[in-house]
């Protein structure tokens, strides 16, 4: 009788691990997160004195407002 309660055991905590519904509990913040289509952008030769620019595109992919500051090119 000892060890058809032992074998029981263990199947029973793996129907009460099946048994519970993770699926509604929230998910963990993330905070802000940015993604970039592209991180950098190669101007080729340029001439000195022309004016160049280019335009980078980027999301919040983040569950949180995103805030940028102090932004600078290199």
């Amino acid at each position: 009788m000892k060890k058809a309660r032992i074998l029981l055991l263990p199947f029973i905590f793996s129907l009460l691990l099946l048994s519970l519904d993770n699926s509604s509990t929230p998910a963990a913040n993330t905070g802000a997160k940015i993604k970039f289509e592209e991180e950098s952008y190669d101007f080729g030769e340029i001439k000195q004195g022309d004016r160049v620019s280019h335009t980078f595109i980027f999301t919040n992919t983040g569950d949180e407002v995103l805030i940028l500051k102090r932004v600078r090119g290199s």
